[in-house]
């Protein structure tokens, strides 16, 4: 009777395994595990250093990618052979691995002892409808002596620029926490208002957490506001053990998911209902990788941008151990295929009754002509691009989001994004399910039927 119970029972056992087999990944990327969501490609780097005499044949930095529909476009910073000032150059790209770049810088240092004199880096592209704005980091000669500020210029074409005449548009302080500086920034359009999360330093000696994410934002894209609750996101939160720096915000179904460098050569994310309270996330998007020379091991400043039905990741790599130093810098391509679209609400809330003051930078109130009208190609692109995104979030589900302004009294509640928030409930959900198919089982096989024994 024994031979025949275990032979009974075999297809069943075989079939709980494979219950459990496709459970377990569920499981563990519910509960919030180191997994790598992003898969570098296997051409990395896809874009580095220009051959031969040229601007750009130094290091390459921050890159800011737009996705327009059909192609892509890129703004990067780079210096000519590791040495001198750093400009901000333009390339192209049908599939985001193989670019083309524009031979020229777009956008240089000024002239003299101005506020952008030395270099002007760590862009922010983003299109408003009629034109384009690109926000950038910029030093005078002597960095020491006034730390970063970001400006503003404007295009038609994306590669010939104005720069802004009232510029700096966000200066360090008056608060502590980016007394020092303020850059690498990343803005969004959420018409009618634009929002900018950049890095902060409170002082020019680093520590492990001193360098924190602000949040700002302004109704003309030239005049910003900083929040009176900043930083709004920090070390020693969550996963998070040191540094947060270099942030990419993108909103994708009301939902603000940022990507940002954490440890200081590793990328991670955080999501937001709000683009103020966030939530960190402790799976990375690109982990640091150990390794010898040739091997890609640092990765910071990412750019990230929804297209095609997916998130793609663009970002600095550099190798550490490269000899001789400074190490070989180049620009990396990883796709998130890992990555869920934000969905859903979650039952916890990230903060009740909030009251958001804001406290006006100091910069000054000329302001130059506005810009024309671009092409109308340009803003069908843009249209038709909204709607395949809004096509694509929608099918993944729903979402709740809460709207801020000047001054609210709301419940923001946050948006699921990338994994699970409460992998107890997971746990428990897999525990009750085993319990109910083992008791099936032994009930069914292992327990002797009277009748056959009377």
């Amino acid at each position: 009777m024994q031979m025949t119970l275990v032979s009974n029972a075999r297809p069943f056992i075989i079939l709980l395994s494979l219950i459990l087999a496709s459970l377990f990944p569920i499981y563990a990327n519910a509960a919030g595990g180191s997994e790598q969501l992003c898969t570098p490609v296997q051409q990395n780097p896809v874009f580095g250093a220009a051959s031969g005499n040229t601007w750009d044949n130094g290091t390459i930095n921050m890159t800011s990618v737009m996705y327009n529909g059909t192609a892509f476009n890129m703004w990067y910073g780079a210096n000519s052979a590791g040495i001198g000032s750093d400009k901000i150059g333009f390339a192209y790209s049908s599939d985001g691995s193989k670019w083309t770049r524009y031979p020229q810088p777009v956008l240089l240092p000024s002239s003299g002892d101005a506020w952008d004199s030395g270099n002007v880096f760590e862009p922010s592209v983003v299109w408003n409808g009629t034109a384009y704005l690109m926000y950038y980091t910029a030093t005078s000669l002597s960095e020491t002596a006034t730390g970063t500020s970001i400006g503003l210029a404007t295009s038609k074409d994306m590669i010939h620029w104005q720069k802004y005449a009232g510029n700096p548009i966000l200066v360090p302080g008056p608060g502590t926490y980016d007394k020092y500086w303020v850059k690498a920034e990343s803005v969004v359009y959420d018409p009618p208002v634009y929002k900018m999360w950049y890095s902060s330093l409170d002082q020019i000696t680093h520590t492990p957490t001193n360098r924190t994410i602000a949040f700002a934002n302004s109704t003309d894209g030239v005049h910003w506001t900083k929040y009176s609750g900043n930083p709004v996101l920090v070390a020693n939160v969550g996963p998070y053990t040191t540094w947060v720096q270099h942030p990419s915000v993108i909103k994708l179904n009301g939902v603000y998911v940022m990507a940002m460098t954490y440890l200081e050569h590793a990328l991670s994310y955080a999501v937001s209902a709000d683009g103020i309270g966030w939530t960190p996330k402790s799976d990375s998007l690109v982990n640091y990788t150990s390794g010898g020379a040739g091997k890609e091991n640092d990765a910071d400043f990412p750019s990230l941008v929804f297209a095609r039905g997916s998130l793609m990741l663009w970002y600095r790599l550099a190798n550490s151990s490269a000899n001789p130093s400074p190490a070989p810098v180049a620009i990396g391509l990883a796709n998130c295929p890992s990555f869920i679209i934000p969905q859903g609400v979650l039952t916890s809330t990230v903060s009740t009754t909030k009251t958001v003051q804001l406290t006006t930078t100091s910069v000054s109130t000329s302001v130059s002509t506005s810009v024309s009208t671009s092409v109308s190609t340009q803003t069908s692109t843009l249209v038709s691009t909204e709607t395949v995104v809004s096509t694509v979030v929608s099918a993944v589900g729903s979402t709740t989001t809460s709207s801020i302004t000047v001054t609210q009294t709301n419940v923001a509640t946050q948006t699921n994004g990338g994994v699970s928030e409460s992998p107890e409930l997971w746990a428990i959900g897999i525990g009750v399910a085993l319990a109910a198919t083992l008791a099936f089982l032994a009930g069914r096989y292992l327990v002797p039927d009277r009748r056959k024994l009377l």
